[in-house]
């Protein structure tokens, strides 16, 4: 289920489709309507052990849940994470990230590779 809300100003557009057995899902700001700032929402539900693989270009994520494989590529973000996963990986040039990853995560299981990081790990969900 992806849902989108328009906050404050700023109109979004996404688009779903699959191709083989990954679902692509786009989503992009459009120019914004009022005013200078633009704090879109959008929500995505799926069901878990999935892998999830992200690109974010300037924007903030919230990700909670249980995945396979977790890959997040990122100029620019922050990323705030709670769940579990087989493998996760960070890659990119600047973040600000909150992980926290389940108490019984291998902590080689998790790959951080950003550039300038400012970061808080911890292991300690459920």
């Amino acid at each position: 289920m992806l849902t989108t809300e328009d906050n404050i100003g700023c109109a979004l557009t996404s688009s779903v489709r699959t191709e083989g057995d990954q679902l692509l899902i786009s989503v992009e700001k459009g120019p914004m309507r009022i005013g200078f700032w633009c704090d879109p929402d959008v929500t995505l539900s799926l069901p878990q052990g999935l892998n999830l693989d992200i690109a974010l270009s300037n924007l903030a994520a919230d990700i909670k849940g249980s995945f396979e494989r977790v890959s997040i590529r990122t100029g620019q973000s922050v990323i705030d994470f709670d769940g579990r996963a087989e493998h996760f990986t960070l890659e990119g040039r600047r973040a600000a990230v909150r992980l926290n990853f389940a108490r019984d995560m291998p902590r080689d299981a998790v790959e951080l590779d950003v550039d300038t990081i400012l970061s808080q790990v911890t292991f300690n969900g459920v």
